[in-house]
């Protein structure tokens, strides 16, 4: 069980551990920017991915799986899955 108090405490204690769970975390957010990166490997990748998907939800509706898949790149600015009424 995760215990914030402890982990305070423990990174308190030893400064090389909090900067290597520092540095992991922020190397995990660094990777993933790339899939929001215009042109970049990882983004047509990401792409390829989402066209499977698309692909397999809609299976059993192969006239809209047909439809042409939006050329725009995927994008990371604060878009949300969201009706559009959240305050």
């Amino acid at each position: 069980m995760f215990e914030p108090e402890q982990q305070k405490q423990q990174f308190g204690e030893n400064l090389e551990k909090y900067l290597a769970y520092h540095k992991g975390i922020e190397d995990e957010l660094n990777r993933r920017q790339n899939f929001f990166m215009k042109g970049s490997p990882e983004q047509a990748v990401a792409r390829r991915f989402l066209r499977r998907m698309v692909s397999t939800a809609l299976a059993e509706k192969p006239e809209l799986a047909e439809r042409p898949i939006p050329s725009f790149d995927l994008d990371a600015e604060g878009k949300s899955c969201t009706n559009g009424l959240d305050t």
